[in-house]
């Protein structure tokens, strides 16, 4: 089953962004890392932040530069897997759950400006 479910996110084009995007936790402020990738309906993140598989997070995504006047997009994620690497590099696949129209198309100018199809 998690096959055919892979095979249904993979039909979204994922894009890796030419500027950077940080991550921060709404509620602490707190740095989560960075956007590796990112279509209209999730994203990857990587930082030194542990997230928690099957978690909810409130995040902000602090853009490069700014978008429809927002310097932020504010969105809620559904931890889908999180993965730890030796050197306390920890990466995480979420699902935008809830997300505003407006945050909705600022994703989708985001990827228009800045996204290269990830491979």
């Amino acid at each position: 089953m998690a096959n055919v479910e892979q095979a249904e996110q993979r039909k979204l084009l994922r894009h890796v962004l030419s500027g950077p995007v940080n991550i921060y936790d709404r509620v602490s402020k707190s740095f989560l890392g960075r956007l590796v990738n990112v279509h209209t309906e999730g994203l990857m993140i990587m930082g030194n932040h542990p997230f928690t598989a099957d978690s909810i997070y409130q995040l902000d995504m602090q853009l490069p530069q700014a978008i429809e006047g927002c310097e932020m997009i504010s969105i809620g994620v559904d931890c889908l897997w999180s993965r730890s690497e030796d050197t306390h590099v920890h990466w995480a696949g979420c699902k935008i759950i809830d997300a505003s129209e407006d945050a909705r198309r600022q994703i989708q100018a985001l990827i228009e400006l800045f996204g290269e199809q990830a491979e």
